[in-house]
């Protein structure tokens, strides 16, 4: 009796030092959860401020895409303004040249017509020939037909 005494003692014991192992286990377990839910806590709160910051930088480069666009056509409009300018540059420079060629045959023709009022003029004859048969130098010529 006293054997069998002593083996339900030690049983009990050794279910005891299980039981209070098991306990220890468990409560370790239970802090290794806490700990995994404050960083599952932690990395949501993290993964919730780079969403945000993620959303911030997505319109920030939908903002800078848009004004890359407008600037992009502006220097687009400033091109076509500039060859425009240039365009209409070169047109009042041909404008400029052709109003010089009719006014250098005005002049011809003034003086043609003095030198037929004068009683000068012969066809055939260079306007050379009339300058010299005149004495009038060339410089008088273009002073009178100016």
């Amino acid at each position: 009796l006293e054997s069998a005494a002593s083996r339900n003692k030690e049983l009990l014991q050794q279910q005891a030092e299980d039981v209070e192992r098991k306990m220890t286990e468990a409560e370790e377990q239970l802090k290794d959860q806490d700990s995994t839910a404050h960083e599952i806590s932690e990395l949501q709160a993290r993964v919730s401020t780079l969403t945000a910051k993620n959303l911030q930088l997505e319109n920030a480069a939908v903002a800078g895409a848009e004004e890359l666009s407008r600037a992009r056509t502006l220097r687009q409009k400033a091109e076509q303004q500039a060859h425009e300018a240039k365009r209409a540059e070169a047109e009042a420079k041909r404008q400029q040249r052709k109003a010089v060629l009719i006014a250098a045959g005005l002049r011809a023709q003034a003086l043609v017509l003095k030198l037929k009022e004068s009683g000068g003029y012969e066809s055939g004859r260079s306007s050379t020939e009339y300058v010299g048969a005149r004495g009038v130098s060339e410089r008088e010529l273009a002073a009178e037909g100016k």
